[in-house]
């Protein structure tokens, strides 16, 4: 293959470098505020009068990210502690969404 031929074979390409890394990089930064919102969530609830609902949906969310988190990255890089606190919070998951659960009903 020549060069004219590369660069046309790249300009074809859907992925581009910088969008790989544009969505990483959000990736990233989304991730970190969503779990910085989760616990600022979790901190107010002990001001509202709906504490125990406020603070175990926001805990259910939290864990959530944190079991897939985990789990994905065991998945991709088999680091067996990565799994276990994947285990970990899915345990605390199930925990917070049964404490949801009972709350509503």
């Amino acid at each position: 293959m020549d060069k004219n031929e590369v660069l046309k074979r790249s300009q074809l390409e859907k992925n581009d470098e910088i969008n790989e890394y544009i969505d990483n990089k959000t990736t990233q930064y989304s991730s970190i505020i969503f779990v910085i919102s989760c616990i600022l969530m979790m901190i107010l609830s002990f001001q509202s009068s709906k504490q125990a609902e406020i603070f175990y949906t926001s805990a259910t969310l939290f864990s959530t990210f944190l079991c897939i988190y985990g789990w994905t990255r065991y998945y991709y890089i088999r680091n067996k502690w990565s799994f276990i606190l994947g285990l970990m919070f899915f345990i605390v998951t199930c925990f917070t969404i049964a404490k949801v659960w009972m709350i509503i009903w």
